[in-house]
């Protein structure tokens, strides 16, 4: 014979089943539109890298809330690489600094390899809403074997979104190897990373900057979840009290 707890705690469960089972499918929005993006989404923990001086490289763990992974960390001042590039507000290309890995200083000279960037942002509270800025996309000459693309992942590892910039995407600000797109999402998905990779071959490289996130949303289910335990407390009282 179930006692009052045992068919309280089914009861429960069977709720939060019923509830979660029917949520609706996941809903991810794009923006290449920084405007759009921030006001839809509000107050955002930015990291600029601003704070350190250009030719300084990074372990990756210097910002609270976000890990950084990537072969070559280095800050660099974007007017030394091309002066003159657009400038103004939370961009890419904002003075003074931004990261790259095929971009760095050498002795206090702005040098570059050819090699792949491929970079791990990695949140410590997945979060429904992310982004950051992508500058120098694509060689002068627009090389199509060399794209760089931005995928977000899920807790699970899944893919939630992913694009590829060329020069010409939707979003560019400035033209040829001076500029910059903005990529953010928000989604009823948890976004725990983003990878920003870029292809060897252009002899350039891609910088990064303003990488941005919401305070984490908990997922409806815990909203649920959360009720259905303080039911389950109510009536494990009651039930205490009844005998």
């Amino acid at each position: 014979m179930l006692t009052k707890v045992t068919r309280l705690l089914r009861a429960s469960a069977g709720a939060y089943i019923t509830l979660t089972a029917g949520t609706a499918s996941a809903v991810t929005t794009e923006y290449f539109d920084y405007s759009a993006f921030d006001a839809a989404t509000g107050p955002m923990t930015i990291v600029g890298f601003d704070d350190r001086a250009a030719g300084s490289l990074l372990s990756g763990s210097e910002y609270s809330g976000v890990t950084i992974a990537a072969r070559r960390i280095a800050v660099i001042d974007p007017q030394d690489f091309a002066p003159g590039l657009v400038v103004g507000g939370q961009n890419v290309n904002s003075q003074p600094q931004g990261i790259s890995s095929s971009i760095f200083y050498n002795n206090g000279v702005l040098s570059f390899d050819n090699q792949v960037d491929e970079f791990t942002l990695t949140l410590a509270q997945p979060t429904q809403a992310a982004g950051l800025w992508l500058g120098n996309v694509g060689s002068s000459n627009n090389d199509p074997n060399t794209p760089t693309t931005i995928v977000f992942y899920g807790t699970s590892g899944q893919v939630i979104a992913s694009e590829v910039f060329r020069q010409g995407h939707e979003g560019q600000i400035g033209s040829g190897a001076n500029n910059r797109f903005y990529y953010g999402l928000t989604s009823d998905q948890l976004i725990a990373s983003i990878t920003v990779t870029n292809g060897a071959g252009d002899f350039d490289g891609i910088i990064l900057d303003d990488v941005q996130w919401a305070a984490p949303i908990p997922e409806p289910q815990t909203y649920v979840l959360l009720a259905a335990g303080i039911a389950v407390l109510f009536g494990v009282r009651r039930a205490a009290a009844g005998g």
